[in-house]
């Protein structure tokens, strides 16, 4: 193979891989929501929950150095829009992180506005290595109910599964 078509191989391969992209971030799956059988009931991409009403606050957390604006759907909304009617103290929600951690969340911690389920972070999506692309939030310097060991713990990051039963 000569220096050129080495060239021409690697260029058209970056082009298409470039071009593939855009498209496919749009289509991944980053959120999926099952019953206690397992079955889905919503798999949502970055786009559909950025699609749904957002909530944003600013807030220093005990992971991060400083302030962050963190914006995303509050949880009531994400169960919402995957079929769940409104909670009860009988349902169990069991939040997976791509970690293997998983915490379950009581139905007194969530209300109308907290937490979310943050897809931003200072108003752009944020990686894998910075926590995202999903982390469970709650607005922890307007109150002293979010500064509690039970609210970090199911403050849970690297969220990928949300299991209603």
């Amino acid at each position: 193979m000569t220096q050129n078509s080495r060239f021409d191989l690697s260029t058209l391969v970056l082009s298409l891989a470039l071009a593939v992209t855009p498209a496919t971030a749009e289509t991944d799956v980053v959120l999926t929501v099952r019953d206690g059988e397992g079955a889905v009931l919503r798999s949502f991409t970055d786009a559909d929950l950025s699609a749904l009403p957002q909530r944003a606050f600013e807030t220093e957390t005990i992971w991060t150095a400083q302030a962050h604006r963190f914006a995303g759907p509050t949880l009531v909304t994400v169960l919402e829009a995957a079929g769940i009617g409104k909670l009860t103290d009988d349902h169990v929600i069991l939040l997976h992180a791509l970690n293997d951690y998983t915490a379950r969340i009581e139905v007194s911690l969530i209300d109308d506005a907290a937490p979310i389920v943050a897809n931003r972070v200072d108003d752009a999506p944020f990686p894998l290595r910075e926590n995202g692309p999903l982390w469970v939030l709650f607005p922890y310097d307007q109150s002293p109910t979010y500064q509690t060991e039970v609210t970090f713990a199911v403050s849970v990051w690297q969220l990928f599964e949300i299991t209603v039963e």
